[in-house]
């Protein structure tokens, strides 16, 4: 029933109750209202921008995305391909520089990046077509190892478009970044579960109960909420301008240490192009030696730059993005 209507009724029954009565009664059922409008328009204003940024942000981890599928399906492809043409791979007594990652690729690891750059190779030649910003933006703040080894080869388009990838899209977002007072995240979007329905419905419910005083306790109730709400949003905005940073931070390394990891893979190809069979590792010379274990060491940094998790279960993560950017950057001061 109309809050007007409902006042009306309560006027026609001055006689009753007594014009001091209904007076004061009106008087609360407008300052409900108030109080209820002013904190709707509050949190409104503040949904938008929690909105924008969330947007950009989505957007921007898209882009990241794009990027590790095309490093993942090209130069991690290329490198597999080269290195797996060398056998008997053994750097014992070896002093060579540039020694950041202290292991050999693993056979097993030279797998799952030969397995992942195919099916990587899969969404880059479709140009990307049927796959959603949010699953890009998944592969942006998540593993991509991770991401692209839960799907199989043939159904890779389909696996990500689908409830699966929906909910690996959003945990960028924290799952619950905003969670106070049965505040949600639903697709992005700030939720308040009840009164987010309106004011009305709140001031409506009050005077159905004939008591002006719930309606004005109902009203400021709702107005604390929102300012929970407005000051949890306020706090993903923060997360998200981190986020940014920490996005950028990644991209700009995989596009140096890309860079210089083709140009290893150029000289790696230019010794084994020529031979339709293995190659001993031990039959070739120093320098041809090094040039593959300095192609190891950059698939290894970019390996662990498409392996950063930016995000997990709303916390920026920190720790291991730093561990990670700091060995990478280790590789080249060397």
């Amino acid at each position: 029933m109309p809050l007007p209507i409902l006042i009306g009724a309560v006027a026609a029954g001055a006689a009753i109750l007594g014009t001091g009565a209904v007076i004061t009664a009106k008087d609360n059922f407008d300052k409900a209202k108030s109080i209820a409008n002013d904190a709707e328009n509050k949190y409104n204003e503040q949904k938008k921008e929690f909105e924008k940024k969330a947007n950009e942000t989505e957007a921007l981890l898209a882009e990241l995305g794009k990027i590790k599928v095309k490093v993942q399906s090209t130069t991690m492809m290329d490198f597999v391909k080269a290195y797996k043409q060398i056998s008997n791979i053994d750097y014992k007594n070896k002093n060579f520089t540039n020694s950041v990652f202290k292991e050999k690729i693993s056979p097993q690891e030279v797998r799952r990046i030969e397995n992942n750059s195919m099916k990587a190779s899969d969404l880059f030649s479709s140009g990307f077509q049927g796959i959603s910003t949010g699953v890009l933006a998944g592969l942006g703040a998540t593993s991509i190892a991770t991401t692209l080894g839960t799907a199989s080869t043939g159904t890779l388009i389909s696996t990500l478009s689908g409830a699966a990838a929906q909910k690996a899209a959003l945990a960028w977002l924290g799952g619950g970044a905003l969670s106070a007072g049965g505040l949600g995240i639903a697709g992005g979007t700030a939720l308040i579960g009840g009164v987010v329905a309106g004011p009305a419905i709140l001031v409506t419910g009050a005077i159905l109960d004939s008591k002006s005083e719930k309606a004005l306790t109902e009203a400021t109730n709702y107005a604390a909420k929102v300012d929970v709400a407005i000051e949890e949003m306020k706090t993903a905005i923060t997360k998200f301008i981190a986020l940014d940073a920490r996005v950028f931070e990644v991209m700009k390394a995989l596009e140096i240490v890309n860079a210089g990891f083709v140009k290893e893979i150029k000289q790696l190809q230019a010794i084994v192009k020529n031979n339709s069979t293995k190659i001993n590792f031990h039959e070739l010379n120093v320098k041809e030696q090094e040039i593959l274990y300095k192609a190891q060491q950059f698939a290894q940094a970019v390996n662990a730059l498409l392996k950063i998790e930016l995000m997990k279960e709303g916390e920026i993560m920190n720790t291991q993005s730093k561990k990670v950017l700091g060995e990478v950057g280790e590789l080249f001061q060397q």
